[in-house]
């Protein structure tokens, strides 16, 4: 299994900069990639930072978990390729695409919801 480890510099105090060790890649989607992407805030231990406000992103991969790894490799150019709010900002197209679909099927999921509970509350 992969794990990654992430440095998030701010611009005010890059000296000051937070670490998030063995995400997996979910995790690194939820809580540092996808709100990249959107350009929203994140959140590390009760910290909320801009994405405006960050000076640098590192994220290195391992094959276990930090500490127990022998191996680390940078691998900040396979995910941060363009500035926050940027769709081309991650290089994982694959996933951009299967999150897309995912919505599409929740949306259809939803609106089924809503029909159904509209014509029982009809009936």
């Amino acid at each position: 299994m992969k794990y990654y480890h992430v440095k998030i510099f701010p611009k005010q105090n890059p000296q000051d900069w937070e670490w998030i060790p063995n995400l997996t890649r979910e995790k690194l989607d939820q809580r540092l990639l996808d709100p990249y992407r959107a350009a929203e805030p994140i959140t590390i231990r009760g910290k909320t930072t801009c994405t405006d406000e960050l000076e640098r992103i590192t994220i290195d991969e391992t094959d276990a978990r930090w500490g127990d790894h022998r191996v680390c490799r940078d691998a900040t150019d396979d995910f941060i390729t363009g500035p926050p709010g940027s769709e081309a900002a991650i290089g994982d197209v694959a996933h951009l695409q299967s999150k897309a679909v995912g919505e599409s099927i929740r949306e259809r999921e939803d609106q089924a919801f809503i029909n159904a509970v509209t014509d029982f509350d009809d009936a």
